[in-house]
């Protein structure tokens, strides 16, 4: 029997998260544990039998008491936002493996929740409830964008004032009352159709739909999609290279053209007495709405786990994440060209953080965690009136009254 803190026991532990953060969860192996501890696989076999086994415990053992003790050392709001912008990011990712880890591998199912709590709740003593949560959300969005090689803009160590005043916004929740008006000339891209759209290629494209929903991107496999749509392999070889051409195709029927038309309903929102609020409320439905689609959802979640040691697929998944990042940044500069914005908001920066809020989402989806809509509509509405602009009335809230 060997204790957890055995010499031997921290060593693997240490080559069990160094693996994870290497390759994934989706590659993650014994054999790779073996390499990076350079302990014989005796010693690994004799402590844990399989590899959920071994996340499990690296969850237990380090990771999720990592992120404990790095939150532990925050102070206040804005130290909780540096935190999650910097000093924490690859602590969160290893959460973001963990939990993936556990939203195809019983065994590490419970693990993952504890991880998720303990990122959640250390938020949670230092933001307001809807600041939390959308954080918390976020970072594992940023997170695992991050491992595709996908480093997002971050402000400045400090130089995140709207965030840490989005904290004051709701809990005093203020709302900027003023006739807003609507930006003119939007540009709203057009996501491009697959370029095959024959019946074999489209039967290839939802088995593999099918099977990364059912098992995941670890077991996809051109046999396996072949199998599934019932044609040879040779009629899937004829109209894609191999499986990152498939997917990436895949990927393109998910993202369908009508996501970016939330645009149009935020444009009038800005017109509306308390614009802000009905911005906000705008993309809160949008969010919540994709969502529902879990099967979508999952499936986009498990091309982004494939895309972490594929180049070609990872090439395609950033050039769709860099597309509608740039569609939300040129949106967010015409609303501070217009002066509904204040000046000092980084549109690139504002518009990553509504980029990745949908990627940690999908990662909670998985785990049957419910997203909470009231955090995120609580969230928003704060994010946007302290992005108010400077020149807009001062926010505020009547006297004895509360806002619903």
């Amino acid at each position: 029997m060997h204790g957890e803190h055995d010499e031997t026991t921290r060593e693997l532990i240490r080559g069990a998260v160094a693996e994870l953060a290497a390759v994934g969860q989706a590659e993650f192996t014994m054999d790779g544990v073996v390499r990076r501890s350079y302990y014989s696989p005796g010693a690994l076999y004799e402590r844990w039998s399989d590899r959920g086994d071994l996340i499990s415990a690296a969850g237990t053992l380090a990771i999720i008491p990592d992120v404990v003790e790095g939150l532990a050392r925050v102070i206040d709001a804005g130290s909780a936002l540096e935190w999650v912008l910097d000093d924490g990011r690859d602590r969160i990712a290893l959460v973001g493996e963990v939990m993936l880890a556990g939203s195809t591998t019983d065994a590490v199912r419970p693990v993952s929740l504890q991880a998720w709590q303990a990122l959640h709740e250390g938020l949670g003593r230092h933001l307001p409830p809807g600041m939390a949560w959308f954080m918390a959300v976020y970072s594992l969005g940023n997170a695992l964008l991050d491992v595709i090689g996908l480093h997002g803009p971050m402000p400045a160590r400090g130089r995140i004032p709207w965030l840490r005043e989005a904290c004051d916004v709701e809990l005093e929740e203020r709302r900027v009352m003023s006739q807003g008006r609507a930006a003119d000339d939007i540009d709203v891209p057009q996501v491009p159709l697959p370029a095959r759209s024959d019946a074999t290629a489209q039967a290839l494209i939802q088995a593999a739909q099918t099977l990364l929903h059912e098992r995941g991107a670890e077991a996809l496999s051109t046999r396996r999609v072949s199998a599934a749509a019932g044609v040879t392999t040779g009629a899937l070889y004829r109209r894609y290279r191999g499986k990152a051409d498939l997917l990436a195709d895949v990927l393109l029927v998910e993202l369908a053209p009508d996501r970016y038309e939330w645009t149009w309903d935020l444009v009038g929102a800005l017109a509306e007495q308390n614009p802000y609020w009905a911005s906000a409320d705008v993309m809160t439905g949008q969010f919540l709405a994709a969502a529902q689609d879990t099967v979508s959802q999952r499936v986009l979640l498990q091309i982004g786990v494939a895309a972490r040691n594929d180049p070609v697929l990872r090439g395609q998944v950033q050039q769709r994440v860099a597309q509608a990042h740039r569609a939300r940044r040129e949106l967010f500069a015409t609303f501070i060209k217009e002066g509904v914005m204040r000046s000092d908001v980084d549109p690139a920066v504002f518009a990553w953080g509504f980029q990745t809020l949908p990627v940690g989402a999908r990662v909670l989806l998985a785990l049957d965690i419910p997203l909470d809509g009231p955090a995120v509509a609580t969230a928003m509405r704060a994010i946007l009136t302290a992005a108010a602009s400077a020149g807009a009335p001062s926010a505020y809230r009547p006297a004895g009254s509360s806002w619903s």
